[in-house]
């Protein structure tokens, strides 16, 4: 072994293929997420798009949880493109009308989704935020709005700590026997300079552990500690140097699913797995027999699944 492992500490409980997942946080959150999906795990995750600070994930979650509706005055104007605050660039339309009828019926069908979640997941990516100088909002995108309007500033470890309580007080008030698991992501936001980015992380993990004290029901996953110990080398990294390379992803999905599957999971995951790279086949000749019968055999695969993962029926629709 050629790295410094990390202690995960074990939990008294598992993820089964019944339960849900809601996932809500930085990038990090979204390659956690396509491989909960890619094993066909029931998952939602960040419904507003990309979320960094937990300012921001707590204002997405309490209006997830009350059903707030969003209005026209939530939105500003930009040449011919409405955008929010609230949102990632994503939430943008040239039709107000149609931006806010899919943002009201994403945010229903996402409450009705989590009222019935066991599992939440939430990473922070970065203590920092930014602030709308005319009424202190703190932003979840700035659009590339000019700089002038905004404050940047780190959240004090109180305000992160008073934001993590808020967003266990959003979720335990949907389902009091929620597991929510927190993790920071290893992604280091390098503009500000390398000690700033550890001043931010170390304000998130003292914030977290202040949490984590007084919440039995609560979880650390350490995906940051294990890219800064076991994957202490750049070859983990993408081009950018910055973020997570597919096999840094890899390396941190096997951490993930030691921890939180058992074996009778890890077996029907692998089955998955499977018919997944079958279904993604490219056949040379795709009119052959030889190529009706593979698939053939991969529809009798999956019927037998049904019973214990009546989910896979989808994927029947894919070959």
């Amino acid at each position: 072994m050629y790295f410094t492992p990390v202690h995960i500490e074990p939990l008294p409980y598992k993820i089964n293929y019944t339960d849900r997942l809601f996932l809500m946080g930085s990038c990090f959150t979204s390659h956690l997420a396509e491989k909960l999906k890619y094993y066909l795990f029931h998952t939602d995750d960040n419904p507003f798009g990309i979320l960094y600070n937990p300012a921001s994930i707590e204002l997405a979650l309490n209006i997830i949880v009350n059903k707030k509706e969003i209005q026209a005055s939530d939105f500003f104007q930009e040449q011919d493109i409405y955008k929010s605050f609230y949102f990632h660039s994503h939430w943008a339309d040239t039709n107000l009308l149609r931006l806010l009828e899919n943002i009201n019926t994403t945010i229903v069908r996402v409450f009705n989704y989590i009222n019935k979640t066991q599992w939440f997941f939430i990473t922070f990516g970065t203590a920092y935020v930014y602030e709308l100088k005319q009424n202190k909002q703190i932003v979840a995108n700035c659009h590339k709005q000019h700089p002038q309007k905004f404050n940047h500033r780190m959240l004090s470890i109180s305000e992160a700590s008073t934001y993590i309580e808020k967003i266990a007080a959003h979720i335990y008030r949907l389902n009091p026997q929620a597991h929510i698991v927190f993790t920071i992501s290893p992604v280091r936001y390098l503009k500000y300079g390398a000690h700033q980015n550890q001043i931010s992380k170390a304000t998130l993990h003292i914030a977290l552990k202040e949490f984590l004290q007084k919440h039995p029901n609560a979880f650390y996953f350490p995906s940051y500690e294990i890219f800064m110990d076991e994957l202490r080398d750049y070859r983990y990294y993408a081009n950018d140097m910055i973020h997570p390379s597919d096999i840094g992803i890899e390396h941190v999905w096997k951490r993930f699913c030691e921890t939180y599957f058992d074996a009778e999971t890890r077996k029907l995951m692998n089955q998955v797995s499977e018919i997944q790279a079958a279904i993604n086949h490219r056949p040379m000749f795709p009119d052959s027999k030889e190529y009706e019968q593979f698939k053939q055999k991969i529809k009798q695969k999956i019927s037998q699944l049904k019973t214990q993962l009546p989910q896979i029926e989808k994927l029947d629709y894919q070959i």
